[in-house]
């Protein structure tokens, strides 16, 4: 599997320095930051890194989230917080849950996107992930450190080695889904298109094979003709 972590504008430098370190630690050595907030070739970052330096200094910055994922098949995010907004769909799974069905992701490209120190990923940031995953902790405190959550991340990720079964759906053939979805509903939704972000997190928690997105890609095609000869 993978893995590219991206950070979304953190705050201190001991943090990413830090997550380098767990990086190294399980085998991961890709890092895209997003508008970060501290510097990231100080004392403090190099201290964290302590012998992950490299990941640290060939780290990329970029200026959106959708820079930083760029390439990647999928784009799961995690939260500390599993509801904040009635209206926001939403679709979190636990991170043991995700865990045990990650092989099935195990030739894909993934970007672990990990939110701001306190606040998290935006409304907007989380409607562009793919798939959210959850730490399940103390309800008495549930939101972890950065840092903390990413190692907790990355453990449970290099554990699987991924079991044999169906040939899962390609990244192609996901964002082909995702497009004609979003094409067929603009047919109809004119405000909010929230059926698109429902969509894009129920195909990527289904986890479909291969004949799967080719059903439903052909069924997206005879809709999209029918559509288009009544209208």
């Amino acid at each position: 599997m993978h893995i590219r972590v991206v950070l979304v504008e953190p705050a201190y430098s001991m943090n990413v320095g830090a997550i380098c370190r767990a990086m190294k630690n399980f085998g991961y050595f890709e890092l895209r930051i997003v508008n970060p907030k501290c510097g990231l070739r100080s004392v403090g970052a190099y201290k964290g890194a302590k012998h992950a330096k490299e990941i640290l200094e060939n780290a990329k910055t970029a200026g959106s989230l959708e820079e930083a994922s760029r390439g990647c098949d999928l784009i799961i995010g995690t939260t500390g917080v599993k509801l904040r907004h009635k209206g926001t769909i939403r679709g979190v799974l636990p991170l043991r849950q995700f865990a045990k069905k990650s092989g099935y992701y195990k030739k894909r490209k993934l970007a672990l996107v990990f939110g701001r120190e306190g606040i998290g990923l935006s409304e907007d940031e989380l409607n562009k992930c793919d798939l959210l995953i959850n730490i399940e902790t103390s309800p008495a405190y549930p939101v972890m450190n950065i840092s903390h959550a990413a190692a907790v991340v990355l453990y449970s990720l290099s554990q699987i080695s991924g079991g044999q079964g169906e040939a899962p759906a390609s990244g192609a053939e996901l964002r082909a889904l995702k497009r004609m979805f979003s094409g067929l509903s603009a047919r109809f939704e004119r405000k909010n298109m929230r059926a698109p972000v429902a969509f894009k997190r129920l195909i990527s928690r289904a986890q479909i094979n291969e004949q799967e997105a080719k059903a439903l890609l052909n069924l997206f095609r005879l809709m999209e003709c029918e559509l288009s000869e009544r209208y």
